[in-house]
């Protein structure tokens, strides 16, 4: 089976890096860039890194772990470490963001709670919609990491961009609580023993 890691993807989609931990790649400016040379995959592969893809417009037709899943506006899909996934097709008017993160470079031990029911949720539904509001803080968010990392001169893009995506988790969290798919921390009552 074929996998896919950091080194899968050409330099030319990607705007912004720390070489073999992270890029990010979008279209909103340049529509040819993301996904320039395109070709549907003949069959899944392995994923060795974690993907999440974010529709601003169009359609973006994948399959997940052999699930069927069309993007449309708005939709994001989180694509975990050693999920299958395969790209079928693409609209002409396809305009989206897209993080690659090796499995290494991510902190995801601060909340170890929210992090596995997130984890849980992913496996099961790795598509999810964000509502206009979220969208715009995810696009301010991606594009401020873009500018860290484009920037030469800027010294801790690590830790900054470590922090920024610790943001767009957390927002993640608040959505699967919002769509009251885990219960938050704050709700759990403590059982004391006598």
């Amino acid at each position: 089976m074929t996998t896919i890691d950091i080194s899968s993807f050409p330099s030319t989609i990607k705007l912004a890096e720390i070489e073999g931990k992270i890029f990010l790649s979008d279209n909103l400016d340049d529509s040819r860039r993301l996904l320039s040379g395109f070709r549907a995959m003949t069959a899944p592969a392995q994923m060795k890194v974690t993907m999440v893809i974010v529709c601003v417009e169009g359609n973006l037709d994948v399959q997940i772990n052999f699930r069927h899943h069309i993007l449309r506006k708005n939709n994001i899909a989180t694509i975990i470490k050693n999920s299958l996934f395969q790209f079928n097709a693409v609209s002409n008017d396809f305009k989206g963001m897209v993080i690659v993160i090796d499995s290494d470079f991510g902190n995801y031990s601060s909340d170890a709670r929210l992090g596995m029911a997130s984890l849980q949720y992913v496996m099961y539904d790795p598509v999810g919609y964000m509502p206009q509001e979220n969208m715009e803080d995810a696009m301010l968010l991606y594009t401020m990491m873009k500018n860290k990392l484009q920037n030469k001169n800027f010294l801790f893009k690590t830790e900054v961009v470590k922090n920024m995506l610790d943001i767009l988790r957390y927002n993640g969290y608040q959505a699967i609580i919002d769509m009251q798919k885990i219960v938050p921390k704050k709700s759990l009552r403590v059982i004391k023993r006598k």
